[in-house]
């Protein structure tokens, strides 16, 4: 599996539409207000909250026109595309350990302690892992994107 973290900003007034995703995208939001619209619903992510956007996701990416927003975000080239495809993208309220995780990739990835991109890609693995622990998907015979998170950041692991 390929992880590619990275900053992540955008400017009052951006406006995105991804289709068919053909990555998965973790978006921690550390400053500002990013607006997300899929399947007719829209949600409103603050700070100190997280975007799972899976294959295949088709969503639509906004800021207000008085602000943008600041954050770290991973980008996510599983083996198997089709085993962390899911219905729709998924809000996280992050636990503590995920903000600390946040803010150590944060400082990571620039400024006076920027780290080797070994121990940002460390710590985005660390934050895959954490993410697993915030999804509460109900039992199922079929395979939920949950479990391929699980599942490959395991196999990463050992």
């Amino acid at each position: 599996m390929m992880l590619d973290p990275f900053l992540k900003s955008q400017p009052p007034a951006y406006r995105h539409r991804l289709e068919s995703c053909v990555a998965c995208y973790w978006i921690y939001l550390r400053r500002g207000m990013l607006w997300a619209t899929w399947g007719g619903r829209t949600q409103r992510l603050r700070e100190e909250e997280c975007l799972l956007l899976p294959v295949g996701a088709e969503v639509d990416l906004s800021t207000s026109a008085s602000g943008g927003y600041e954050g770290v975000s991973i980008t996510i080239l599983p083996p198997d595309p089709d085993a962390w495809a899911a219905a729709h993208p998924i809000l996280l309220r992050p636990s503590a350990e995920m903000g600390r995780l946040s803010r150590l990739l944060e400082v990571g990835l620039g400024g006076a302690q920027k780290r080797p991109m070994a121990y940002c890609r460390h710590l985005a693995r660390a934050l895959l892992e954490e993410t697993r622990f915030q999804l509460a998907t109900p039992p199922s015979q079929t395979r939920t994107l949950g479990e391929a998170i699980v599942d490959e950041v395991e196999e990463d692991l050992r």
